[in-house]
């Protein structure tokens, strides 16, 4: 059972983005539910590294190499414009991330 993460865009044209062709697939809502699905041995489907990084160490989740399934790499941006201020939250939220992106 592949399990999918449901687009939260609310369109209403079917998922077709990493679907393995005529398989059973089950929608989650979140990531976080995706992750508790594939841990409860109850299918298959693909993480960002950062959520699975302690159970891949562990060999709790193995990575799987298939065909047509190719690794991702999916680059982030941030962006704020610069003429306005912002709030405390936001700002150490912008400083986390930069952080990351340097580590």
């Amino acid at each position: 059972m592949q399990v999918v993460t449901a687009d939260s865009g609310g369109a209403a044209h079917e998922q077709s983005r990493d679907l393995l062709a005529g398989g059973l697939k089950w929608t989650v809502s979140d990531l976080a539910a995706k992750k508790k699905v594939i841990l409860a041995g109850l299918g298959w489907g693909g993480l960002p590294d950062h959520m699975t990084h302690q159970e891949r160490r562990s060999g709790v989740l193995l990575p799987l190499n298939l065909e047509g399934f190719p690794l991702r790499r999916t680059p982030l941006f941030k962006m704020r414009r610069r003429d306005q201020a912002i709030g405390v939250v936001a700002e150490e939220l912008w400083n986390r991330i930069g952080a990351l992106a340097r580590s």
